[in-house]
């Protein structure tokens, strides 16, 4: 029970009043809401009855309806897909994912070599990664000095993960950017 003055508000959190196991749902999405955390994207209802201590309904099937949209992913700025990097520390940006202020984010950053015969997609599911760092909390990263360093003349790829404190990712594709490939060529003294 939960106690409200007439004509009083208050604030209540879902899982301290709703048995789980009383809601319906569509059961095809079980898996996919206990995988990630979240429910997909798309069109609800949510109805409620309140009841007095007694049992008494105070309220019968009072609903709202609400949407699920999550926000685009990061987007992929530098390098760009394709180039040939001059520095063999280049500095790896992208966009911010637009999320609440206070909402704790931090973002995955993927870099695999791409072997001949292999699209760039390929090389990041099925190749060790050359580079992982899974705790970044600003949109640019300088490749690191102590890092092992790329092969001159290699191809790579790299992608970014946004995800949230829990390692849930709030946003549409998984939280993962496209996948954009560059060229290392550290011959030149030439910072990009």
């Amino acid at each position: 029970p939960l106690a409200v003055e007439a004509g009083g508000t208050a604030q209540i959190n879902s899982d301290n009043i709703i048995d789980w196991g009383s809601v319906s749902y569509d059961g095809s999405y079980r898996d996919q809401v206990l995988r990630t955390g979240r429910l997909p994207e798309g069109e609800y209802s949510a109805c409620v009855e309140l009841r007095d201590v007694r049992g008494t309904p105070l309220a019968t099937d009072v609903c709202a309806s609400f949407t699920i949209v999550y926000p685009n992913p990061p987007t992929l700025v530098f390098p760009a897909d394709g180039d040939t990097l001059a520095s063999p520390y280049p500095v790896f940006t992208w966009t911010p994912l637009n999320v609440p202020p206070l909402y704790p984010l931090h973002y995955v950053l993927t870099i695999a070599e791409i072997i001949q015969g292999q699209t760039p997609h390929q090389a990041l599911l099925a190749n060790i990664p050359r580079y992982e760092n899974d705790n970044l909390f600003t949109t640019s990263f300088q490749y690191p000095m102590d890092a092992l360093p790329f092969d001159s003349g290699k191809s790579y790829a790299w992608q970014v993960q946004a995800v949230d404190e829990n390692g849930f990712p709030p946003s549409a594709n998984q939280g993962r950017s496209e996948i954009w490939s560059f060229v290392a060529n550290s011959t030149s003294d030439s910072i990009l």
